[in-house]
């Protein structure tokens, strides 16, 4: 056929372009600066989809190695925020009890109302009234218009 038109490529094992092979060792040192994976791209001289591919298969040695790094970043990243609050830093004292121990801000608030005065009824005036009546005559008309135009035949 011209040119592949009208033939669908299916791609085989074994053919194609082999799989870059990377080092996994450097993958974890990447996760462990918190590299995106533009970056470990750059990096490794390669696209930014290999990269992304490799990350999405759950169960891959790249995967696996990038996580071991990231959780090495997350648990250094903690030891030093640990070590700040220790040294006195309120704020990161306050936000670690927060992440680590649930805690929270609780504003209580209470609020008091007194009455003083009783208000009298309400009175309506001739034009309320009339009011009234004309918006449930409206309303009647327009409930029976409905219950006519059900019964109508389609």
């Amino acid at each position: 056929m011209d040119k592949g038109r009208g033939r669908r490529l299916v791609k085989t094992k074994g053919r194609g372009r082999p799989a870059k092979e990377f080092d996994l060792g450097e993958v974890e040192k990447l996760g462990m600066l918190g590299a995106t994976a533009g970056e470990i791209a750059a990096w490794f001289n390669t696209s930014q989809r290999t990269v992304e591919r490799r990350m999405s298969a759950k169960e891959g040695a790249f995967r696996s190695a990038y996580d071991r790094g990231f959780g090495r970043l997350r648990i250094s990243l903690r030891r030093q925020q640990i070590e700040a609050a220790k040294a006195g830093n309120t704020a990161m004292l306050i936000w670690l009890g927060k992440q680590l121990l649930d805690q929270a801000d609780k504003r209580e608030v209470v609020q008091e109302a007194t009455v003083t005065e009783r208000v009298a009824p309400l009175v309506l005036t001739p034009e309320d009234e009339e009011f009234i009546k004309r918006r449930n005559t409206v309303l009647a008309r327009s409930i029976e218009l409905q219950r006519m135009a059900k019964n109508l035949p389609d």
